[in-house]
């Protein structure tokens, strides 16, 4: 696709890129694997306790396919796939909601829930729906609202998930059912994890390597964009893990090409917006990238990530949407 040479000059993309790529910190986990081991979700709770106003209540009426999505409140929900130990597939299920929604009513608390229900003959089942079941990022994006994440390492498959946040004392709700699949990354072809908008992207303090944590992946804290729209005034930062990349033979060491080119959705199609810039030779299999966004229009984007092993002479895209305001 030709590109557009005034898009390009106005937002000065050559000058402005800063990639950082960052290798393991000796003590950390493995980043291409998280740890099977974490915080058990929430076990099911029995039908004969259920109220008239209850999660319980409410997750049974989402799954029920026989209604609306609740939406008394109103929230966004990011699903994410990351490589876990053995063959299973860690999941991150991330919540975010404006916390003075209940402001009108009088305040009151609001908190995240979910459930994940596998759609084959065990029909297994993973419930979040207690307060300690999610990890508050404490850290507010500029559009002021509030981010959790949980997650589980589970089987690669369909699965129903339900996901919303709700308002006990209030009876309040919001509240929707999707179906995923979580795909599975024990195969040896190079893959990429999700690839995470990152509202936040930290060095984390306090990590426990045996243990998965919402929000920690090695020695890195990444909040995401749950929304995937944010200001212009932020940078775009980009989290992603990079797997079964080869070694090079003279350095025992991935040899890796990254490319990101940029698009800007005009006339309902996605343009080029500047030449790609290719970062040559990468040995880091954990890709962190950081582009300030100063001078940008406000619109809709997509980045394109074109991974190359230059050892094998395999290659793996992804391409993630994102709104500047």
């Amino acid at each position: 696709m030709k590109c557009s040479t005034r898009f390009a000059a106005q937002i000065n993309l050559p000058v402005w890129l800063l990639a950082l790529a960052f290798s393991p910190v000796l003590g950390a986990p493995d980043p291409q694997t998280a740890p099977s081991t974490a915080p058990m979700p929430t076990s099911s709770q029995s039908a004969a306790a259920e109220e008239p106003f209850s999660i319980v209540g409410v997750l049974k009426t989402l799954e029920s396919g026989d209604s609306e999505p609740f939406v008394d409140l109103e929230f966004d929900s990011l699903v994410e796939f990351h490589k876990a130990e053995g063959d299973k597939t860690y999941v991150s299920i991330s919540i975010a909601f404006h916390p003075d929604q209940l402001e009108s009513t009088g305040g009151g608390a609001i908190q995240p829930f979910a459930r994940l229900s596998a759609m084959n003959a065990e029909a297994l089942r993973y419930e979040f729906t207690e307060a300690q079941d999610f990890a508050d990022s404490f850290t507010a994006n500029t559009s002021g609202l509030k981010i959790y994440q949980t997650g589980y390492a589970l089987p690669p498959g369909r699965y129903r998930l339900s996901t919303g946040a709700w308002s006990p004392n209030k009876e309040l709700v919001g509240g929707r059912t999707q179906i995923i699949v979580v795909p599975a990354f024990a195969a040896g072809a190079l893959e990429l994890s999700s690839v995470t908008l990152a509202a936040a992207l930290e060095r984390a303090t306090d990590t426990n390597p045996t243990v998965k944590q919402p929000f920690i992946w090695g020695s890195f804290k990444v909040v995401p964009h749950v929304e995937k729209s944010f200001p212009r005034q932020d940078p775009l930062r980009l989290y992603y893990q990079i797997y079964n990349a080869a070694a090079d033979p003279e350095t025992g060491r991935p040899k890796l090409g990254i490319t990101y080119t940029f698009f800007r959705k005009m006339n309902d199609m996605f343009q080029q917006a500047a030449p790609p810039q290719t970062l040559p030779e990468q040995e880091s299999q954990v890709a962190l990238y950081e582009l300030p966004l100063n001078g940008w229009p406000a619109g809709d984007f997509k980045v394109r990530i074109d991974v190359q092993d230059a050892v094998t002479q395999t290659s793996v895209t992804e391409e993630i949407l994102f709104k500047l305001r």
